[in-house]
């Protein structure tokens, strides 16, 4: 008898825990994603950033030139895509000047956009603490995977 409602609970438990991954699962780019539309006079690019999995160490921004209403419009090969939490950022005549950790940083292959998009690569340890500590000084903004 014992045996039998340790073995109801442990089927009871696991069907819970299925049924929340899934609802997770689905929940995670609408509950979970941060983003900002970069307006330009030649058109729009879009940042998102997300963050999941059970202590939401899964991180990623994702610059695109198009707008992503779900995950199913993301297309890899067409966006910008940082597996970090935070980037910084710049707006100026010719374009997004975009400063990112290099070994966390994927360029598109295909990216579209009237927009110029320079990417610079912030190489050391001692690189990403002096942008992380002084981005404003250098006139750059912040973009995080979620709000904080």
């Amino acid at each position: 008898m014992m045996k039998n409602n340790f073995i109801t609970m442990l089927i009871i438990a696991l069907i819970t825990s299925l049924y929340s991954c899934k609802e997770e699962k689905n929940s995670v780019w609408k509950e979970q994603v941060n983003e900002v539309t970069l307006n330009f006079p030649n058109g729009n690019l879009y940042l998102y950033g997300k963050a999941w999995g059970l202590g939401g160490n899964h991180e990623e921004i994702i610059l695109s030139s198009y707008k992503l209403n779900n995950k199913e419009d993301l297309k890899k090969e067409e966006v910008y895509t940082f597996y970090s939490s935070d980037i910084y950022y710049k707006k100026d005549d010719n374009g997004l000047i975009v400063y990112a950790t290099e070994s966390e940083t994927k360029e598109p292959n295909q990216f579209k956009s009237n927009i110029k998009v320079i990417l610079k690569r912030i190489k050391t340890y001692d690189d990403v603490k002096e942008y992380s500590e002084n981005y404003e000084k250098y006139g750059l903004t912040k973009f995080s995977m979620i709000n904080r």
